[in-house]
């Protein structure tokens, strides 16, 4: 009975994960899309319903937002554009459109998982039709992280997804998806078992992250783990000053940060494309800078500083993506940290997702960080009108 009355209490129902999220499907062009209709998901240990268009996007159907005849603005980029973790009307697509007591339509078009190929390739499938004056791309690192792949891992498979080469030609997707067949130990058996059939379990599991690992270097995921820190790292001195115990670890931090320059080229070849697409159309491209947990929560910031083991540098992700807009011309909007702070300080909460301990349970936004980056976008909109 416990279990049971502890399953409604959190989700609402008596199953402890909704058995029907079968929330997207496969796209000829694109490599997958949100299925239509109304939608039930779990993130963070709360369920979140999302309502999805005919043409696969989030909120109401496209046509009947056109006929109303207003000033357009298109919203496009990966799952923090989409609000992965809040409701309909909590994105910061929706704040906007609110904030101008809809005289403007908004159009989220933000995705799931979406690489800046997919992402351009959306653009380029709906600008005719949307004819935007404003196009806000919110940059995710992750953005550049499989534009020289033709697949994806998301949840239980492997996608298939388009890409662009070096000449900007498209190669498209070769498969749909494939379930994943990575061989799992017994013990992350039992875990995945006990996670989705057992909401006691995720409620001590949540305790004990919560009380318990405040000061423990845990997480390989990517935030503490080495490897998955060299985004955050000035590639110019860091192989100079690194200090590897053979040439075998050498070269593979050689090869990863070799990768990583390869993206960064590609999506510059790719925002460079997409930038003459929106004159072309007379529309103006801005680019936001999503704000990293690094730079919204100081003991996090330290804290993997100190679990990396690594010289990190923040303000290289910033640098590089303002070197690139003012080559291109490309406004930029990029948060400045202590106006973040206050920000939180004064409504009491937090950018991403964090637990009691101010440890990161996920990096996406909070109601909290969709209403700051709102008012980034605002900002610059009356700045630009004044």
């Amino acid at each position: 009975m416990l279990e049971l009355g502890l399953r409604y209490s959190l989700y609402g129902s008596f199953f402890s994960k909704d058995k029907s999220t079968n929330f997207y499907k496969p796209h000829s062009l694109y490599g997958w899309i949100y299925n239509e209709g109304e939608n039930h998901i779990w993130r963070v240990g709360k369920k979140s319903t999302v309502n999805i268009n005919s043409d696969g996007f989030r909120g109401i159907e496209i046509d009947k937002k056109l006929s109303s005849k207003k000033e357009n603005y298109m919203f496009i980029g990966d799952s923090v554009t989409f609000g992965a973790q809040v409701k309909d009307n909590e994105t910061f697509s929706s704040i906007v459109e609110n904030y101008y007591e809809n005289k403007i339509n908004v159009f989220n078009f933000g995705v799931e998982g979406y690489s800046t190929d997919q992402i351009y390739l959306v653009l380029d499938n709906y600008i005719k039709k949307i004819k935007p004056s404003h196009i806000f791309y919110t940059f995710v690192l992750n953005d550049i992280e499989e534009l020289l792949t033709d697949s994806f891992y998301h949840d239980c498979c492997i996608w298939g997804k388009p890409y662009f080469d070096e000449n900007f030609r498209l190669h498209k997707k070769k498969f749909d998806k494939k379930i994943n067949s990575r061989k799992k130990t017994y013990k992350q058996i039992i875990k995945s078992f006990l996670r989705n059939n057992f909401a006691i379990y995720r409620i001590l599991v949540s305790i004990k992250y919560n009380y318990f690992y405040e000061n423990q270097c845990t997480d390989n995921s990517g935030r503490f783990n080495p490897l998955g820190l060299l985004r955050f790292a000035n590639h110019d001195n860091f192989m100079q000053n690194a200090n590897f115990e053979d040439d075998i670890k050498r070269q593979k931090y050689e090869k990863i940060i070799n990768q990583y320059i390869n993206q960064w080229e590609r999506f510059e070849l790719i925002l460079l494309n997409m930038q003459k697409l929106a004159k072309d159309n007379s529309a103006k491209l801005i680019l936001i800078n999503f704000i990293e947990p690094h730079d919204a929560l100081e003991q996090l910031a330290a804290k993997t500083e100190k679990c990396s083991k690594h010289e990190l540098d923040y303000d290289f992700v910033k640098n590089k993506l303002k070197s690139i807009t003012e080559i291109y011309e490309i406004p930029f909007i990029n948060p400045n940290k202590n106006n973040i702070y206050k920000f939180q300080q004064m409504n009491n909460c937090t950018i991403n997702h964090t637990r009691k301990n101010k440890t990161l349970l996920d990096g996406h936004y909070t109601v909290c960080g969709h209403q700051f980056h709102a008012n980034q976008i605002v900002n610059f909109l009356e700045s630009v009108t004044e």
